[in-house]
């Protein structure tokens, strides 16, 4: 008879799963460091945006970061993943919460 003994097909889907749990953690991984990368991106656009604003107006800082603060007519996203920007008017810091 030809073909696989049943010892060679554990042997396969054991290789298989180990190859399968090395691997979907790390494309897990590259999901989280691309939602840092387009926050960290974000949260300096917000940063640059303000900073124009209170240049042009003069003015401190305004109560809330509007689409027209910005060239392309929208805000950024303020949540990717589960990283997101936040705003205080009150200090017109802009931070985020990618740990350090």
């Amino acid at each position: 008879m030809k073909g696989f003994t049943l010892i060679e097909w554990v042997v396969v889907a054991a290789i298989i799963a180990i190859l399968v749990l090395i691997s979907v953690p790390r494309f897990m991984e590259l999901g989280d460091l691309q939602d840092r990368a387009v926050i960290g991106a974000n949260t300096q656009l917000v940063r640059e945006a303000l900073a124009r604003r209170v240049e042009q107006t003069g003015i401190g800082f305004p109560e809330a970061i509007t689409a027209d603060m910005f060239p392309a007519g929208r805000v950024p996203e303020r949540t990717v993943g589960r990283y997101r920007w936040s705003y205080d008017p009150a200090t017109g810091t802009v931070s985020h919460n990618i740990p350090e």
